[in-house]
């Protein structure tokens, strides 16, 4: 939750237009590190992604790395 804070606290030296879009960006990160449900699905995402991992090495490493 700290982290968050700072980066709202950063956000505001930006222009009005980043600013909102941004905030936006906060309030969704902050929605899906309250909801279970939406931990859940980031959890079943990043075992897919291990899974890709296992079969596709050297792609995901590029991936990875961009």
């Amino acid at each position: 939750m700290l982290n968050i804070k700072l980066f709202t606290f950063k956000i505001i030296f930006i222009n009005s237009k980043q600013y909102m879009e941004m905030r936006i960006i906060c309030i969704i990160i902050r929605v899906m590190i309250v909801s279970f449900h939406a931990t859940r699905i980031i959890i079943c995402f990043s075992l897919f992604i291990n899974v890709i991992h296992i079969f596709r090495d050297k792609s995901f490493f590029i991936i990875r790395h961009f």
